[in-house]
């Protein structure tokens, strides 16, 4: 039995394909990209959900801690978000 491989991280591999998207010419390829980014930055808001769910109630200071994480990733996938939608623009 082979060791399991970590899974990535979808909003490492959006900011990944919108880099590739954005030295891209506007064509097909840069399509693909953003679609794809799109579709993993979407993925990312759902993990990002499922972890506020997670932290519902509780009020203690590494639950806290990891509330200011959550709100600092939303923050870095509604830019990601934000750049893509330009980017999309010169298709």
């Amino acid at each position: 039995m082979s060791p399991r491989r970590p899974t990535p991280d979808p909003l490492m591999v959006a900011i990944a394909l919108t880099d590739t998207a954005e030295r891209e010419a506007p064509g097909k390829w840069r399509v693909t990209h953003l679609e794809n980014a799109r579709a993993h930055l979407n993925e990312a808001r759902e993990g990002l959900r499922d972890r506020e769910r997670a932290l519902d109630g509780p009020r203690e200071a590494l639950v806290e801690m990891m509330r200011r994480s959550i709100e600092e990733r939303r923050l870095e996938i509604e830019r990601l978000a934000a750049k893509i939608d330009e980017l999309e623009k010169t298709r």
